[in-house]
């Protein structure tokens, strides 16, 4: 079991399980890049799955939907891309 603010891990190396991740536009993309460097360089590379666009996946953020099919701005936009 983890203690304070460690992740519990097998051995002091990456997570056990793959953590999942969203970002639904690009500064979201960037900034949880950004998270996803600070936790690979302190903890091993890790398993990332979810949302998010390139700068994510450069992160090694695999399996992923791509936000850009998911982002919509504004409210004429948001109401054209709703079913």
């Amino acid at each position: 079991m983890g203690t304070g603010c460690q992740p519990e891990t097998d051995g002091g190396g990456p997570l056990t399980a793959p953590v999942f991740i969203l970002a639904g536009e690009p500064s979201g993309d960037r900034l949880a890049a950004s998270l996803m460097e600070a936790v690979n360089g302190g903890w091993g590379q890790q398993d990332w799955i979810g949302v998010g666009g390139p700068a994510m996946r450069a992160q090694g953020l695999a399996g992923s939907v791509d936000m850009e099919a998911l982002t919509v701005f504004g409210f004429g936009a948001a109401l054209a891309a709703y079913p």
